[in-house]
C-alpha cells in the first residue's frame, strides 16, 4: 500500500520539461529525501504533490 505515488507524471512550464514521464512512491514507515541541484524540480514536484500544479500527464 502506497502512501503516495506518482505515475508516468510529466510537467512543463514553456518548451522547459521539469518532470518527464516520472514515477515515484513512498511506503508507510519510508524515509524521503529530497535533494538536487536549483532548478533541478524539487520544489514543482512538492508543488505537484500538494495539488498546488497539475500535471501535464500522468497520475498522482
Amino acid at each position: 500500500m502506497y502512501l503516495l505515488r506518482l505515475q508516468q507524471v510529466s510537467l512543463e512550464f514553456g518548451d522547459a520539461p521539469i518532470l518527464k514521464e516520472a514515477n515515484f512512491s513512498v511506503n508507510p514507515k519510508e524515509r524521503v529525501c529530497l535533494i538536487g541541484r536549483n532548478g533541478a524540480g524539487k520544489s514543482s514536484l512538492l508543488k505537484l504533490i500538494t495539488g498546488e500544479y497539475t500535471s501535464d500527464y500522468g497520475e498522482i
